[in-house]
Formats: structure tokens, sequence, C-alpha cells
């Protein structure tokens, strides 16, 4: 009677029964899915029949009874109600019926807020439709079960432009624009390559520089993630050193961190990030500021074009690596950041192992001489530890080397008369007789 759309008959036929309310509680298997009554109604648009079926009975045991129905792309949706099955089929004066006279939910749905799951499926109609009609409010940070920053998070992750769009129309510009009540949306989008979006929340002011809640970027995040289609807005967007310098350090850091394990894979993405780096800094016309090269880097100084930076072999795992050190001390010596020495001393124990002794000494002299100037503390035993290397492989130790770490040693301005400065300098006299 409900298909064929004939509320007389169906008021005749529950008028002869004597417990209507409780047939209309009831959910059945029918080609629909499980359904009610009532959420058959809907599903056919059948507003007279919703009509005479919130008169019989309006209590929510009726209009939030839950059953499983296909919903308009032929999927089973389970834990729906009627009103989601007029709001999913954009049947919106029979979902007027339901909220007004019925006093249906909006906020039950598939496991999750109705709310949200139009949200998650693009469903830029249905949002509107609540919201025009007052169901909802959008118009404040703070909007009925959730927040305006949760909705705006969640479509600007799953890509769904348009309603981002609408909800910034929907925010205070200038909240927004300070960054209030925006929370992630902007890193969701970079890090699920979303880039319309991305561009869309960079226009209405969300600042790009801002770190999320694990202290990235959205550049970091679009990088890490390999979508260099938004790195480079990102990069054109800024327009500054310091998005470069960002991304630099991001490939510098595959490199420092790599095992022997992922060695290939880490250094690809290296490569992949300051080829990319190297040409936009020629587009934008934004060039390095090199150091001068030195013995501590072999000599090497850090590529400054593409050109520079494609006639290191591939294979080349060392000097990629010294490329990565020359990076962070470009980058990390100016910010006195003392993140810039643990792959310094990583890199000398390897030249050691190597038997390289002469190449460590010089990049532990540099990074001491780094140590000082950034006026930080080192406790020197890894000079100690380099000396017992070279004397264990009958290595010669020259009196100028010996005599240069001493004395750096001894004249440090941040020297402090500590136990492990003690012990270094019992070790040192004791390592004296033995050079030569």
């Amino acid at each position: 009677m409900i298909r064929w759309n004939d509320p007389v008959e169906l008021s005749a036929a529950l008028n002869r029964m004597s417990y209507i309310r409780l047939a209309l509680r009831v959910v059945e298997e029918h080609n629909e899915g499980k359904v009610s009554i009532l959420m058959l109604a809907a599903f056919y648009r059948r507003t007279n029949v919703v009509h005479k079926l919130l008169s019989w009975d309006p209590s929510p045991g009726q209009v939030e009874l839950r059953g499983n129905v296909y919903d308009i792309h032929g999927d089973l949706k389970n834990d729906v109600t009627a009103l989601w099955c007029a709001l999913d089929r954009g049947y919106f004066e029979l979902a007027s019926i339901l909220i007004d006279n019925g006093k249906a939910n909006i906020f039950y749905g598939v496991h999750n807020l109705a709310w949200d799951y139009f949200i998650e499926t693009d469903r830029l109609d249905v949002l509107q439709y609540l919201d025009g009609k007052g169901y909802v409010t959008t118009k404040t940070p703070g909007t009925t079960n959730s927040s305006y920053n949760y909705y705006l998070d969640l479509a600007a992750s799953l890509g769904h432009t348009n309603i981002v769009i609408y909800f910034l129309s929907k925010g205070n510009e200038k909240d927004i624009r300070s960054g209030f009540c925006v929370s992630s949306a902007l890193h969701r989008a970079a890090e699920n390559s979303h880039y319309d979006c991305v561009r869309v929340l960079c226009s209405a002011g969300l600042c790009p520089k801002t770190e999320d809640s694990n202290g990235k970027t959205v550049l970091r995040l679009a990088a890490e993630n390999n979508h260099l289609h938004i790195v480079d807005f990102l990069l054109e967007y800024n327009y500054d050193k310091a998005s470069f310098n960002e991304l630099e350090l991001l490939a510098s850091s595959y490199m420092v961190s790599i095992s022997l394990w992922d060695e290939d894979e880490q250094s690809a993405r290296m490569r992949n990030l300051l080829q990319h780096s190297l040409i936009k800094r020629l587009l934008l016309n934004i060039p390095k500021e090199v150091a001068q090269p030195i013995a501590a880097y072999e000599f090497q100084t850090e590529c400054q074009s593409i050109d520079e930076f494609d006639q290191i072999p591939q294979n080349n795992i060392d000097r990629l690596y010294i490329e990565a050190l020359l990076i962070r001390e470009r980058i990390l010596l100016p910010e006195n950041d003392e993140t810039l020495f643990p792959p310094l001393v990583r890199r000398g124990i390897i030249l050691v192992e190597q038997d390289e002794f002469d190449q460590c000494y010089q990049l532990w002299l540099h990074t001491l001489h780094l140590y000082q100037r950034m006026e930080l503390n080192n406790d020197h035993q890894n000079f100690v530890w380099l000396f017992c290397q070279m004397l264990a492989a009958g290595t010669l130790i020259s009196v100028d080397q010996f005599l240069e770490v001493a004395h750096l040693i001894t004249y440090s301005p941040q020297k402090q008369l500590t136990c492990e400065y003690l012990a270094t300098a019992v070790c040192l006299v004791a390592i004296a007789a033995k050079v030569t």
C-alpha cells in the first residue's frame, strides 16, 4: 500500500488493527532493506502517509526506529532512520515533516552523526538544506553536537572542496585568518593530496606555516607523503627561504637516519625532494648561500643547481650523506639547534669502521668547533675513542693532531671540571705517551 501510495487503504488497514502502535514499531525485511512502515514511507516519498503515521504515533519509538536501507548508490547502510532515508534521497519537504512534527533527531545515522555522514559523502545539498532551515548552525565556532573546526577538518581531509568553501563562508573571517577554530583542515587536505582544498583554504587566510599537534607544517606533511604538486603550490605561495630550508632539511633527514635495510629507499627520497627544491629555487630565484669547502666535508660544497646535484652518482651514498650534512649545517647552525650533532658523530664512527681515521679526525674537529661556536658543552670522549681506535689499528697519531685537540679541550670556554672532563683528561695523558 505504501509502494502504491494508497494512504486511504493503509489507514483503513491500520484502523482494523488493535495493536497499531506495536505494528508501527516493527522492523521487517523487504526489498528495500530491513525497514519500518515509516522508513518505507520516507523511502518512497509518501508525504501523506508520513503525516498519517505521525498522527498515530509521533513518539521516538516510531520516529527513531532504525533499520538497514539501500542508499541512492545501491549500498546497504545499517542503523538508519526514516529521516536518513528522506535526506539521502533529497526528499527535503518530507524531512521537514519528520523533524518538525516527529521531532526526528538529525544526529542519528550510519554509526555516527547523520550530519557527519552527509559531509563524508559530499552531500552539499543536504547540508545546505539543514543549515538553511535552521536545523543546524554553522555560523558559529561551536555547532550542535560537534564543532565547526571538526566539520571543516572532516571535509578537507576527504577533499570535498565545495563543502569546504561552504563551511568557510559560514565561519568568522577574522577567526579563520587568525587560525582560531580551523584546527588542522589545511594540514589534513595537504596530507591527503587534496590540492583544490589546499588552495581554497590558503586563499581563505589559513596560514600554511602553522604546525599540527605533531609539530609538522603543511609543507612537511605534503612532502612526507610525496604530494609534490602541493609542495610546488606551497613553495610558490610562501615564496621564502624558510620554506626551502624546511623542505631541504626534511630531505637531508632521510639520509642521516638511514639504516642498511632502507638505504636505497631513503636516498631515493632525499634525491627526489632535493631535485624538486633545486628546480623550484631556480624558477623562483631563491638561491642558496653555501659555505666554502673544508676538510671536514672532504672539500665538497653543497649543490646549488640541479646540474650539480645530478652529477652525484645514484649509488654514491657517502656523497649524499655529505650533502645532507652540509644542508643541515647551513640551516641548523644559525638556529643553534643541537640536533645538528648526532649525524656528525655517527658519520665519524662509520669513517673509523672504514679505517678512515684522518677523515674522522677532521670531521670531529670541525664538530668540536661547532660546539664551541654554539657555546655548548661537549664531553670530548669521542676523541679519546678515536685515538684508541687508531692505536689499536697501529695508526700513528701525529703530534699536531693530538696537541690541537688537547688545546681545544683544555682552553674551551665551556669547560667544566666534571667527572667526565677529568676522565677525558686522564685518558689523554695516557694516550700522550703513545703519540709520536
